[in-house]
């Protein structure tokens, strides 16, 4: 949803864990300052996933770091890192996403 600039749906999707850790105003300003200027995807190749339990500032549960090498219409060489979390139903939910 983030491909597609559907910042506030990708909130309202995403884990309690970011949607308690961040508003949606701030979210859409934090998207639309970082992710907006670089353009579409090109490319993303999945660089690894790392399992945890226990991540700093955030409850302890099941979680997934996922990092990626991405390029990107206006830049390449972009690290993306999204972080899952198995909520309490079960399911996996986006639970952060970080750009640099």
């Amino acid at each position: 949803m983030i491909d597609t600039s559907q910042f506030s749906e990708s909130l309202g999707r995403a884990s309690p864990v970011l949607q308690n850790a961040i508003t949606d105003k701030s979210w859409n300003r934090s998207l639309r300052g970082s992710r907006s200027p670089l353009g579409a995807v090109q490319s993303r190749k999945l660089l690894g996933a790392k399992f945890s339990e226990d991540l700093p500032g955030v409850p302890q549960g099941d979680y997934v770091i996922f990092g990626f090498a991405s390029v990107f219409e206006n830049q390449d060489n972009i690290i993306e890192t999204v972080t899952a979390k198995k909520d309490a139903d079960g399911i996996w939910r986006v639970a952060g996403y970080f750009i640099r």
